[in-house]
């Protein structure tokens, strides 16, 4: 990866706020062609999941808080545009939140990054690098437990990053992301994983790079991980050289046992791609914040957003099997979900159902458009209507919309 791409991802994790724990209360927001979040602060969506009590839970990072700094937020809101709580956060200095997933119980296991609190939060001991951030809360947005740790302990240098979280059958948590702390380097990372237990403690570390000798040139990050039929874990790698312009794409399968720390641990490893995901242009072109659409289509083939071609892909074969496929209008597909037995695939501003195997069975394109709108999320509820989230720049800030749409794409106001 170039230098220059690197600094410019990770100087804005070098500015330092003063900031603290804290709650803000949002009053009802309604708006009758929908709903934007953010007052007068930048609040960047980074993931958005349904709960069954027909609500949706939003999560990222606010800049600029109550309190200054950055925080992570959490912000719970039903059908009809009302907030139902809102939560923040972190500690004295800048706390990220990149992704989540909610468990079997209703709980909410949040991962990302803090440089907040300078401390291990289970030992106490002092640090000075961004260490993975895990916060476990319950369905109210208490905090059941927070966790913070580093990899390869002792390393003054690197950073610690977490954008994926997975919920195991044996009830515990795989997280992945990345981290510098294996290098000299300020600007080289590797990917790394590692699984929690519903308390909080570390089971595994795992250091996982793509080519054998994990002291190369290359660097790694996790692009996206999804369970597989049997449990374990099929990781989508983003690499680049250090010496090179190009980015490489590889799929490996790991493991979801073991009880220590391991390096390039694979079940299979696919071929490297160079052709496909990537896209500079992409409204979620930073790799490292936003991750790629991805999601389990049976056994161990996957379906990805090919953000090169402006399409999709069925990936099989151990990932060594490729097939392209492409909606009507060829647009950036920027979000991928199950939906019953099917997909919902999703971007600014259209969805289309397809199923497992990416034959598509309807593509909706509503009259209704926002420019520049970056869809994070699509969901449809039991009424068949469509939800999407979004962020969007308004007035020099980011601001999260929320939009609703019959299964037609016909605009629903909080009227009807």
């Amino acid at each position: 990866m170039k230098k220059e791409y690197f600094f410019a991802i990770l100087s804005t994790f070098l500015i330092f706020f003063i900031s603290c724990k804290k709650e803000i209360k949002i009053t009802e927001n309604f708006n009758p062609f929908g709903t934007v979040f953010g007052g007068n602060n930048m609040l960047r969506l980074m993931e958005v999941i349904q709960t069954k009590d027909n609500c949706f839970v939003l999560c990222g990072t606010e800049e600029g808080g109550e309190f200054g700094g950055r925080d992570a937020f959490v912000m719970k809101v039903d059908e009809q545009f009302n907030i139902v709580w809102y939560k923040n956060f972190g500690g004295g200095g800048n706390d990220y939140i990149n992704g989540m997933t909610i468990d079997k119980l209703g709980n909410i296991l949040l991962v990302g990054q803090s440089y907040g609190f300078g401390i291990f939060t289970d030992t106490g001991s002092s640090n000075i690098n961004y260490l993975f951030y895990n916060i476990y809360i319950d369905q109210t947005g208490k905090i059941l437990w927070e966790k913070l740790f580093e990899a390869k302990p002792g390393n003054t240098n690197g950073y610690n990053f977490a954008n994926t979280v997975l919920e195991l059958k044996d009830n515990s948590y795989a997280v992945f992301g990345f981290s510098g702390n294996y290098s000299d380097l300020f600007y080289k990372c590797n990917m790394f994983g590692y699984k929690l237990s519903n308390i909080g403690e570390l089971v595994w570390t795992r250091r996982m790079t793509v080519n054998a000798n994990p002291e190369s040139d290359f660097t790694s990050m996790c692009a996206n991980a999804v369970i597989s039929s049997d449990g374990n874990i099929i990781t989508m790698v983003r690499e680049e050289s250090q010496t090179g312009f190009g980015t490489n794409t590889t799929f490996i399968k790991t493991s979801s046992f073991g009880n220590s720390f391991t390096t390039n641990g694979h079940i299979w490893k696919s071929k490297t791609y160079t052709d496909i995901i990537w896209n500079e242009n992409s409204t979620a072109n930073n790799p490292s914040y936003k991750k790629v659409p991805m999601v389990s289509a049976g056994g161990d083939s996957v379906i990805v957003a090919d953000w090169t071609k402006k399409g999709f892909t069925l990936v099989s074969n151990n990932g060594n099997k490729l097939e392209r496929k492409f909606l009507k209008n060829q647009l950036i597909i920027e979000d991928i979900r199950r939906f019953d037995s099917n997909l919902i695939l999703s971007g600014n501003l259209f969805w289309a159902i397809t199923d497992l195997k990416g034959n598509i069975i309807k593509e909706v394109y509503p009259k209704y458009t926002m420019d520049f709108l970056a869809v994070r999320a699509t969901f449809v509820n039991k009424k068949n209507e469509v939800f999407v989230f979004g962020s969007l720049p308004l007035e020099r800030n980011l601001k999260l919309v929320m939009l609703k749409f019959d299964q037609e794409g016909a605009l629903i106001t909080s009227n009807q």
